[in-house]
């Protein structure tokens, strides 16, 4: 028997089943990349510290059940338009998207301290305290989602635009931060061990671009769309940094035949040509 559904929401349903599926897939992408870190940090337990044995698989673990919240939020969603679905109220409120967007920027926030940990004193305070502002903000922000009634009196619809447009501001700044910090050591390796050493360190710079890789699906004027896949796309982005730093670790850096040579012909330039003048055997 069809359903009588007004013409006025048939733009609204579609939308809404076409974010349904994407976000599927989307979760499904979380699921391979949680999997395969995991079955990373098993195969190299000894490479990494007790805290973080302890902090990575909880922080997966956390990012995957905001991405599974936001799924069944979904699909609860679109079945309540056919059938009555006896569902708490409180499943459909944007828990997992404070989750997943607070945890892809606290994320980053922390990459931020470690790379910039080695420097001097006074900017290293400038970058914690910016640092902390952004994270003290992004979580106000996100609490004021939950509150109906926010102190200025502003929409819902308000709270979700400010949120939203404040993580990807935060998120421009610590993307920009981190490449620049990447670029630099860059330099520095090129200068200390040669050119053939920077090409392998270049890959890291693509963190960057995965740190900020959600500020491009969001927009303060999304659609219901935007609001569904934006969870797992800040589920994805911190996903992916974490699989690439696993996969480096786990993997030992190769290089290519010519960077091979190059290599053992610097390595066996006898001592007391220091100059490198001369035939080097290799």
């Amino acid at each position: 028997m069809p359903l009588d559904i007004p013409d006025e929401f048939a733009p609204y349903l579609k939308t809404q089943l076409l974010s349904t599926i994407f976000s599927a897939v989307a979760y499904g992408i979380v699921i391979v990349l949680s999997a395969n870190c995991f079955h990373l940090f098993q195969k190299k337990r000894g490479v990494y510290s007790n805290r973080m044995r302890i902090f990575l698989p909880i922080y997966i673990l956390v990012m995957l059940f905001s991405s599974t919240w936001e799924l069944v939020g979904s699909i609860c969603l679109y079945m309540q338009t056919f059938t009555p679905v006896h569902a708490s109220e409180f499943l459909y409120r944007p828990f997992g998207l404070l989750v997943a967007m607070c945890g892809a920027d606290w994320f980053m926030i922390w990459r931020c301290l470690v790379l910039y940990q080695d420097i001097s004193q006074v900017p290293r305070v400038a970058i914690i305290l910016l640092l902390s502002l952004l994270s003290l903000a992004s979580l106000v922000f996100g609490i004021a989602v939950f509150v109906e009634d926010v102190t200025f009196m502003v929409e819902l619809i308000d709270a979700y635009a400010a949120f939203m447009s404040l993580s990807a501001f935060a998120n421009i700044i610590l993307a920009t931060l981190i490449v620049v910090r990447l670029v630099y050591h860059q330099r520095n390796v090129r200068n200390a061990l040669g050119a053939e050493h920077g090409s392998p360190y270049t890959n890291i710079i693509t963190i960057g671009l995965y740190a900020s890789m959600y500020f491009w699906m969001d927009s303060p004027l999304g659609t219901n769309f935007m609001f569904d896949i934006t969870p797992h796309i800040c589920v994805i982005s911190p996903l992916l940094i974490v699989y690439r730093v696993a996969l480096g670790r786990a993997v030992a850096p190769t290089l290519r035949p010519s960077e091979q040579v190059m290599a053992q012909i610097r390595l066996n330039i006898p001592l007391s040509n220091p100059s490198g003048q001369g035939i080097a055997s290799v």
